[in-house]
């Protein structure tokens, strides 16, 4: 990638938000694994908590909007078993899942006809492809899973297949409130300007170089 993609892409990062660290919800760590309906909300109430740690800490966890499809128990979607939820929790749920996001999608990273694999399956299209794709290109991005599942392994490695040849990618995933507020404790604070961008350290985005001065008109 040259830098003036990069740099395009680092653009597009700092429009979509000012954040330490984009997590993306992992949709597949609903895969019809609850029995019952106060399992769910157990685990669904993780997930809101970690999403309230995220957001304090200057973060923001994104979902897909095709996560509310997904299996809670057997064939039994997503809003069959919202319903069964508190008021406050139902309201809160459906407004992030299916209003207001945000939604990884809208600004989606890698395409459709990228082909990303985890443990031998196509991710692509997923959560887990699109961290994957974005911690490739040097954005900054960490996977959230739902507790329990089958997804509770960190660091995931996902191989991209490029030209029959597979780069190897480390995606970091978190299920657990405590360990997510550690990792955004210590994360490097984020990029609000292009003063900010000219002085990251060079490795994080080793592909970009820049001209003297080149900031100034900006």
């Amino acid at each position: 990638m040259d830098s003036s993609t990069s740099l395009i892409r680092m653009q597009t990062t700092l429009q979509v938000g000012n954040y330490k660290m984009e997590l993306i919800f992992n949709e597949l760590s609903i895969h019809g694994q609850f029995y019952d309906s106060m399992s769910f909300h157990n685990a669904i109430s993780r997930i809101m908590s970690i999403r309230a740690v995220a957001r304090r800490y200057g973060s923001e966890l994104l979902c897909n909007r095709n996560v509310v499809n997904r299996p809670v128990k057997g064939t039994q979607i997503l809003p069959t078993y919202i319903r069964h939820l508190d008021q406050n929790t139902q309201r809160a749920l459906m407004q992030w899942l299916t209003r207001h996001g945000p939604f990884w999608e809208d600004l989606q990273q890698h395409k459709a006809d990228d082909w990303l694999e985890y443990n031998g399956e196509i991710v692509t299209d997923t959560a887990i492809g699109e961290v994957a794709y974005s911690i490739a290109h040097g954005v900054e991005r960490a996977l959230v899973s739902l507790d329990p599942s089958s997804w509770l392994t960190s660091p995931l490695h996902v191989d991209w297949l490029i030209n029959s040849l597979a780069k190897r990618i480390k995606v970091l995933n978190y299920w657990n409130t405590d360990e997510l507020e550690r990792t955004l404790v210590a994360a490097p604070a984020s990029m609000v300007s292009w003063e900010d961008l000219s002085t990251t350290p060079h490795n994080r985005y080793p592909n970009l170089t820049f001209t003297t001065n080149c900031f100034k008109p900006l």
